[in-house]
């Protein structure tokens, strides 16, 4: 059982992996005008390090949503021959004008080694 929501991706490696994320409490979208996000992926969850820290923007403060990007470099550097795949753990933590943190959504991100190069 998760605390936060939960989702699972998969992306090759060099291409795009974008989401959008609408933070809703009681079935409403909540305001988060003066908040900051920000997204990390560790290859295990208890490493200290991040591996790579991805751009999530506020794209509609009045509806709650942020979108998350990792770019094409990005994902390029996540997996190399001769592995043909690399999984990651990831989470999106936002953080209101006054310091109170809470983690949105968290999962996996599986990335695969492309054939086209």
């Amino acid at each position: 059982m998760s605390c936060t929501g939960e989702y699972n991706f998969c992306v090759v490696a060099g291409d795009t992996l974008e989401f959008v994320i609408r933070y809703k409490a009681d079935d409403e979208y909540v305001d988060i005008t003066g908040y900051t996000t920000r997204m990390q992926l560790r290859t295990r969850v208890t490493d200290e390090d991040a591996v790579i820290e991805a751009t999530c923007t506020i794209t509609d403060a009045l509806k709650g949503e942020v979108a998350c990007v990792l770019t094409p470099e990005q994902t390029a550097l996540l997996v190399a021959p001769p592995k043909a795949k690399s999984r990651y753990f990831y989470d999106v933590e936002f953080t209101n004008p006054i310091g109170k943190v809470l983690t949105i959504v968290s999962g996996s991100i599986e990335i695969n080694l492309g054939v086209t190069r």
